[in-house]
């Protein structure tokens, strides 16, 4: 998602008929708004390189605790607390994030716990302390558990 963000952010500073042009689909304007706000975040600068801003962007963000970069992302419009964490798990390879807003991961951990379809997040969090510091990894084998 933040290669075609940044690719399209680059377009729009063209000119929204270069975006529409080059991306072969119409863009809905919370879309282009989106791509908008994106180019003008520091953190994944877009006056450099391409092959430089990735590597720029994770030396930035893999020097900073996850919950800074937490909320970097989830300063970017449309991104939440869940984009963010997959986002730490599988792109910058993060071995202790807990994805708690992640449906299917509740759903497997309410099967293997025995746990009420309400339980409150806080319980969730409770069983996932004996994870540290791997619970990614403890999600990646309950997401699989469900699958």
């Amino acid at each position: 998602m933040i290669g075609v963000a940044r690719h399209a952010a680059r377009l729009l500073q063209q000119g929204q008929a270069t975006l529409a042009r080059q991306t072969y689909y119409v863009l809905t304007r919370r879309c282009v708004n989106f791509c908008e706000d994106y180019g003008a975040h520091d953190i994944f600068p877009l006056n450099i390189p391409y092959d430089f801003a990735v590597a720029y962007r994770d030396l930035a963000l893999e020097q900073l605790e996850d919950e800074v970069v937490s909320e970097q992302l989830m300063a970017l419009p449309g991104v939440g607390r869940w984009t963010a964490d997959m986002l730490l798990m599988f792109s910058l390879g993060r071995l202790d994030i807990l994805p708690i807003g992640d449906l299917a991961l509740r759903k497997s951990i309410r099967m293997h716990y025995d746990l009420p379809e309400h339980a409150g997040q806080e319980v969730y969090l409770k069983i996932a302390e004996n994870w540290r510091p791997y619970r990614t990894v403890a999600s990646w084998y309950y997401w699989a558990a469900v699958d």
